[in-house]
């Protein structure tokens, strides 16, 4: 009875974002450009001020229309010789407009702040793309394909995703973890940390990969205590540690201090997982990368049981 609980449960994800797939690929099939209400922006300047973001267009084919990108714009490696215009803490709006760009790409919060109204009092069109979950996510990448004339690469996209999805719910476990995942902390201090809550990309793809939230509160990104997690006793964790300062020595600190929770089933069994790479903290088009990472935590752990 509980191995076809779960596999209703994971194949009602499938079914949801399978559904958005065929639609977009509809979409892009029966489209042409006397059907279109509005004309693609085939060749423009592209301002970005997120890593994913950067990442898409970089993947769409958009690459030679990006002119800036924010600080943290690392990826694919040629997108760091472009010009960088601040990040989240602060935006240098002034250079932004000297560059004269046809559109800035924001994050959906972007959108919703003060840099969406000093970008509106220059006159400059600005988008902001949601990514909080995994439909998001596929749906902003079509979005932008299609805004700019990038539907075929953008299915193409849609079609690998779908691949791995697929494969990562075929080899799902009867039995569901409990699985955390830790998406910020400071450094050296497990005393503060931010975990994956409801309704954000990471859970999306704990479902996906056969497991549960560890955490079953209201809250997209909560902070929790070290008593928090000990009394949501997860069966993995999975410690997701990025940025600039990372070095060879992250991981090994991370899993001292992990260690030090011996009552935790996830520390007991050795289940703990630590991920540096930069795609493990973007929402974009790398997403698959995590998809397959967070399927083999989960396929090894049933494989324990």
């Amino acid at each position: 009875m509980k191995k076809k609980y779960t596999q209703i449960v994971v194949l009602a994800v499938f079914v949801v974002i399978s559904l958005f797939l065929v639609r977009m690929i509809e979409k892009h099939q029966k489209s042409s450009p006397a059907a279109e209400s509005t004309v693609p922006d085939i060749s423009p300047r592209i301002v970005s001020l997120v890593p994913s973001i950067t990442e898409t267009l970089f993947m769409l084919g958009l690459g030679d229309h990006v002119v800036a990108r924010s600080d943290y714009c690392d990826f694919p490696p040629e997108a760091t010789s472009l010009t960088a215009v601040g990040s989240l803490s602060g935006v240098n709006v002034e250079a932004i407009a000297r560059l004269k760009p046809d559109w800035v790409i924001l994050s959906d919060s972007q959108a919703q702040s003060k840099l969406h109204t000093a970008l509106a009092n220059l006159r400059i069109n600005h988008l902001g793309v949601p990514s909080n979950s995994l439909e998001e996510i596929m749906r902003g990448i079509w979005e932008l394909g299609e805004k700019f004339d990038r539907q075929e690469n953008a299915t193409i996209w849609l079609e690998q995703l779908d691949k791995i999805i697929e494969a990562a719910i075929s080899a799902a476990p009867e039995t569901k973890p409990r699985v955390l995942v830790c998406a910020g902390r400071d450094p050296g201090d497990l005393r503060r940390i931010y975990v994956s809550g409801k309704g954000n990309f990471y859970e999306d793809l704990i479902k996906i990969g056969g497991g549960v939230n560890a955490y079953d509160g209201t809250l997209p990104y909560p902070m929790v205590s070290i008593e928090g997690i000990i009394q949501m006793n997860p069966d993995i964790i999975i410690d997701v540690i990025t940025g600039p300062s990372v070095d060879t020595t992250v991981v090994g600190d991370a899993l001292y201090q992990w260690s030090r929770l011996t009552t935790v089933n996830a520390v007991a069994n050795a289940n703990v997982h630590i991920i540096t790479d930069s795609w493990a903290a973007r929402p974009g088009p790398r997403i698959g990368l995590i998809i397959e990472a967070f399927s083999n935590y989960i396929q090894k752990w049933g494989e324990m049981q």
